[in-house]
């Protein structure tokens, strides 16, 4: 992630692992911190507050952080066992968190340690990280799409959307959300209040790992090959 000119890396494995901030013009190594020897494959992302700061905020299998991206210095910190291949999501001053199936937390109070809001462990995800559209939580458990409400994290809705793996994270495009399996099948999702219905499953005929972008009216697929 590049935020204020910082390019931040997260290195996470069973040997040296590390949190490192990078001058995005120069690479100069502006701060470097130690992180937990386990691995890890979620993301960092960025929290904005309303007063225009902005933190970065990253998870492991034993801790939740948030960092300033200019020196490192850690703002607060919760103990709690993550999940680490998804990642987190903040988003209008909540973080939803894949801990205890899903956790929501109050950012509000800048600088502080979070409340947290609610958990949820139906709203678990094995790997897709999670998606929040209007009112709604969307997450992805193996083969099942789950709905939950954003303010209470009550369980709204699930339906069993895919067959096979699925290892990138959904997108949606207006009311419809896309999901691809592994096998490159994707999903096209009609979303509604009482359920998500597919309305067409589009194949690509190569694998597919990783999540797609939309941009304007295009969205960008990567393949295996």
């Amino acid at each position: 992630i590049i935020l204020d000119g910082v390019c931040v890396v997260q290195v996470e494995c069973q040997g040296d692992s590390f949190a490192a901030g990078l001058d995005a013009q120069s690479g100069k190594i502006l701060w470097k911190i130690d992180r937990p020897s386990k691995a890890n494959w979620s993301s960092p992302s960025v929290y904005r507050a309303t007063d225009g700061k902005q933190f970065l905020l990253m998870h492991s299998g034993s801790d939740l952080l948030a960092l300033s991206p200019r020196d490192g210095k850690v703002q607060w910190k919760v103990d709690i066992g993550c999940s680490t291949v998804p990642s987190s999501l903040a988003l209008d001053s909540k973080e939803f968190v894949p801990a205890g199936g899903r956790t929501a937390f109050d950012l509000s109070s800048v600088g502080k340690e979070p409340s947290k809001l609610w958990d949820n462990n139906k709203l678990a995800s094995n790997a897709c990280s999670p998606l929040v559209v209007g009112n709604r939580v969307y997450t992805v458990s193996r083969t099942i799409l789950v709905c939950g409400d954003v303010y209470s994290g009550k369980t709204l809705w699930q339906s069993r959307i895919a067959e096979g793996n699925i290892w990138s994270s959904p997108v949606v495009v207006g009311d419809k959300l896309y999901l691809f399996a592994q096998d490159g099948k994707c999903s096209v999702v009609q979303l509604g209040d009482t359920e998500g219905k597919v309305i067409a499953t589009n194949v690509l005929g190569e694998d597919v790992l990783g999540s797609p972008a939309v941009v304007s009216n295009a969205m960008y697929v990567r393949s295996i090959s």
